[in-house]
């Protein structure tokens, strides 16, 4: 009987380690395809004149390229249940800075986040608003040679209550809200929803601060 209980044993643990080495194999290649169609995206934009179709797939490759980091993320992780948000809106803010300085309109992006652990679905939706939020400021905030910076915090309160701010100097918002297609601001909505959460527009006396209130989940470490 002890024989017999030990190779189940055996056996569960090695079930198990086969379903992690699947799931971060599946996240790998979730991550690499993505990061493939954020490419194509790129090169169809570069081919196309200025406008509104350009912008509309720059808009959509810089929501997938949010999507991939999360999955890129999970397959280098030891822990593959949940992100470190923190670090991973870190990057993402990083990266969004190169992109939106090739524009050469947001000169500097200060990012400030205490050490959080949320779920995969709630990172995917926080990053792709945060990415929506700086790709409006490059596009409305600082228009023709207007420059200025951008600071992104992310307060928690008390475990429960958490919001995400981005706040520029910019020439500020007309009626609550940038212009544009409304493309991003159903988007911004309907995962601001989804953490149980509303998004709201203030405009400052000198440029404007979005604030995302939501619910925050947190997880243990592992």
């Amino acid at each position: 009987l002890r024989k017999a209980e030990k190779a189940a044993q055996l056996e569960v643990a090695a079930a198990r380690e086969r379903a992690e080495l699947q799931l971060v194999e599946g996240n790998r290649r979730v991550a690499n395809s993505l990061t493939l169609v954020v490419s194509m995206a790129h090169l169809q934009a570069a081919a196309l004149p200025r406008g509104e179709a350009r912008d509309a797939i720059e808009d959509f490759a810089t929501r997938v390229y949010a999507i991939a980091q999360v999955h890129k993320r999970l397959y280098t992780s030891q822990d593959i249940r949940a992100v470190q948000l923190d670090s991973y809106l870190s990057e993402l803010v990083r990266d969004l800075h190169r992109s939106v300085t090739s524009q050469k309109s947001i000169t500097k992006i200060t990012f400030d986040c205490p050490p959080l652990r949320v779920s995969i679905d709630r990172a995917i939706s926080l990053g792709v608003i945060l990415s929506e939020l700086i790709t409006n400021v490059g596009k409305y905030a600082y228009p023709d040679d207007l420059r200025g910076a951008v600071r992104v915090r992310v307060h928690c309160n008390d475990g429960k209550a958490a919001r995400l701010e981005v706040e520029d100097d910019g020439v500020g918002i007309k009626a609550g809200a940038p212009d544009g297609t409304g493309v991003g601001t159903q988007v911004m909505d309907a995962l601001a929803h989804s953490l149980n959460g509303r998004l709201e527009m203030i405009k400052l006396e000198r440029g404007t601060r979005a604030i995302l209130h939501f619910d925050v989940v947190l997880l243990p470490a592992r």
